[in-house]
């Protein structure tokens, strides 16, 4: 080894040099391991960092590792260094062993040499040269093998300087990412402490925020079990309100029968009054009556104006039977011409009303004033070929006499009416015996205008039912009489008069809505279709009467009863269980508001769905949508609105989902919403259609 030190110096002074700093390494890894280690129990003098604690211990045994792994590279250089050595010491050997072929060499130019000058030796020597030159050759291949044995050594030496510089390298890249993270940690440290401080502070407002929290908590206890108390005083009202409601329908069954009754018996006692009257009549001027009786017929016999034709007009002539859907075209044109706004969702509404008169006995036109309510039965009339007679109704009607006439025992005369003119003329089966040619191929609409200027139980309730237990169409076997009003003209000893509303005369009423009329009863809006006119948008000029349409041929009945439809008819065309689907669950909306209806609201609605003149084959939620608007919605009237938003909520979603009207479930929505912060209670307004 000094041999080998004292042939290379520079190798060992590169040696000390190294050794030296491996040396000061070590000494300031160790004194900086020291210090840390040192400062460790200073950093656990801190309340709140046993975690950054343990954190950071974890990190110096990381740095322990990686001095570990140092030290062994530093391990690994002394025995690179070691083997340095080796190999040098082994180059300078290789080195003088070349040295020494020179010799060799020399031996050789002898030989040569002494070959020249011994050509007659050659023979002899010739197998000592082949001996030398195999010899020599092998030296030569020799000193190749350890010329490259010599500049493998010197890349082997220089790839181990390249690794030691590489090493002290890293051991100063290492230093200064020990310091570094050294100040790092200090660094954390100190932002530690302020969030320690920080978060103690907010622990201090967080206490004082969960003492108010459970304060609230504590009210709010309060105030649910305040809640719940109210719940059930609610839940007991609207249990109360249910009942009410109920027993409301029953009482309000019970005062129509009572009221039937009442008129029952008024009209009884107005007959025995008059047979009273007769009696003293007829023994007291016996000889008079026949002739009295003779003129009050006469006033019967009358043929009614609506039946004649005005001076200088053609005579009525006899429409050709013609489709449905053809009669509502023209209706539909001849009303365009008048320029009267009327769309065709309304006209068939109206249209399909009075087909279902069996079963719907009454169509109420209700809106505002001035809304056309009274020129659409006239005009519809007119085009469709049906005659039409207006009763203006007044407001001191309180009786049925004030439809048929009376009579007045001061003058003693009866005073006949144009209804009772009309039914004894339109009466196919000259009920009165009084016509000798009853129109029993005529139709006639009869319109009450403003019927609700009067009470209509007070004038028109014994009509009505005299109008619904009319046998129904076709039914030949069934009790007219029940169904036949009395006239009481005053006459005495002769046979009552007798009249009977034939299916062959639709009524028809219009209403104005405003604090000087009276609102319908249970009774009429059970027996009617109520349609709703709503304010009109716009505003257009109509045509003059004079230029109207004039009614020039009339429809014969059977013609206009040929468009009507039983019932069954939803069954042979498998609309049944779709239409009765919906019925049910109005039934349990209504049921639920306490507005429950019976099977005649539920049998004029299939009735009206069956006749309504679809404009698609299968489609019946368009009738269906004018029977909640017609039947229904006049049902919920003054309904109050803030205890039955769920009742609302579910007939519009009704509406809306399974019925296809979004428009008309928000006009409802529109008219809930405005009308509970006014009056809150429910009355439906209409809503305007196209088409």
């Amino acid at each position: 080894m000094i041999a080998m030190f004292s042939a290379n110096p520079s190798l060992m002074i590169f040696t000390v040099l190294v050794a030296m700093a491996l040396a000061l390494t070590t000494v300031f890894l160790a004194y900086r391991w020291e210090v840390q280690r040192a400062r460790l129990p200073e950093a656990t003098r801190y309340d709140g960092l046993t975690e950054r604690n343990r954190e950071l211990a974890t990190q110096i045994e990381q740095k322990e590792d990686e001095l570990r792994i140092l030290d062994q590279k530093i391990t690994d250089r002394d025995r690179l260094v070691g083997e340095l050595a080796a190999l040098e010491e082994r180059l300078h050997a290789v080195k003088a062993e070349y040295e020494s072929l020179s010799d060799a060499r020399q031996q050789i130019d002898d030989v040569k040499r002494q070959a020249a000058e011994a050509a007659g030796e050659f023979a002899e020597a010739s197998a000592n040269r082949d001996a030398i030159r195999a010899e020599c050759d092998d030296l030569k291949d020799r000193r190749t093998q350890l010329t490259h044995e010599i500049a493998d050594l010197e890349a082997r030496v220089e790839q181990l300087r390249k690794e030691a510089e590489k090493v002290h390298g890293v051991d100063k890249e290492v230093l200064d990412a020990l310091r570094r993270e050294i100040e790092t940690t200090q660094a954390t440290k100190a932002a530690l402490d302020t969030e320690v401080a920080e978060l103690r502070a907010a622990r201090g407002a967080l206490v004082a925020e969960r003492g108010m929290a459970e304060e609230t908590l504590a009210e709010a206890g309060r105030l649910q079990s305040t809640l719940d108390d109210l719940r059930k005083q609610v839940e007991a009202q609207r249990r109360a309100v249910e009942e009410i409601a109920a027993r409301r329908a029953a009482l309000s069954a019970e005062a129509e029968r009572i009221e039937r009754l009442v008129a029952r018996k008024a009209a009884l006692d107005a007959e025995v009054e008059s047979l009273e009257r007769r009696r003293v009549e007829a023994e007291t001027a016996p000889d008079k009556a026949p002739a009295d009786l003779t003129a009050m017929l006469e006033e019967l016999k009358r043929r009614p104006s609506f039946l004649d034709v005005p001076s200088g007009s053609p005579a009525l002539v006899h429409k050709e039977p013609q489709t449905e859907e053809s009669a509502l075209y023209d209706v539909s044109r001849a009303l365009e011409e008048q320029k009267l706004a009327y769309d065709d969702r309304t006209l068939r509404a109206f249209h399909t009303a009075l087909k279902i008169n069996d079963n719907a006995q009454m169509t109420v036109l209700a809106g505002v004033s001035g809304t056309g309510k009274s020129l659409l039965p006239r005009r519809y009339s007119e085009a469709m070929g049906l005659h039409f007679l207006q009763l203006a109704v007044e407001p001191r009607w309180d009786s049925p006499q004030d439809l048929l006439g009376f009579y007045n025992y001061i003058e003693k005369r009866y005073r006949a009416t144009e209804l009772a003119r009309a039914l004894v003329h339109m009466d196919p089966r000259n009920t009165s015996t009084l016509c000798d040619t009853p129109q029993k191929d005529r139709v006639l609409v009869v319109l009450l205008d403003e019927m609700n200027l009067a009470r209509v139980e007070y004038y028109f309730s014994e009509f009505l039912s005299r109008l619904e237990v009319r046998p129904r169409r076709g039914d030949t076997k069934g009790a007219h009489k029940d169904a036949e009003l009395v006239l009481d003209i005053g006459s005495v000893g002769a046979k009552p008069i007798r009249l009977y509303p034939s299916h062959n005369v639709l009524f028809v009423g219009t209403m104005n809505d405003d604090e000087s009329t009276q609102s319908l009863s249970d009774k009429v809006l059970d027996r009617s279709n109520v349609m709703q006119f709503s304010a009109p948008e716009a505003f257009a000029k109509p045509a003059d009467d004079a230029k109207a349409v004039r009614m020039t041929g009339y429809r014969d009945l059977h013609s206009w009863q040929s468009w009507i439809r039983p019932i069954s008819h939803l069954d042979r065309e498998g609309l049944r269980p779709k239409v009765d689907d919906v019925i049910n669950k109005l039934a349990v909306i209504m049921q639920g508001c306490g507005r429950p209806f019976g099977h005649r609201l539920n049998e004029a609605t299939l009735a009206y769905v069956a006749n309504y003149p679809l404009r698609v084959a299968g489609q019946v939620e368009e009738p269906l949508v004018d029977q909640i608007e017609f039947r229904i919605l006049p049902k919920l009237r003054g309904l109050q609105i803030d205890n039955h938003h769920e009742v609302f909520d579910e007939l519009q979603s009704l509406i809306r989902t399974q019925l296809n009207d979004p428009a008309f479930a928000a006009k409802i929505g529109e008219y809930v919403a405005r009308q509970e912060g006014q009056s809150n209670q429910f009355s439906w307004r209409g809503i305007s259609r196209k088409g």
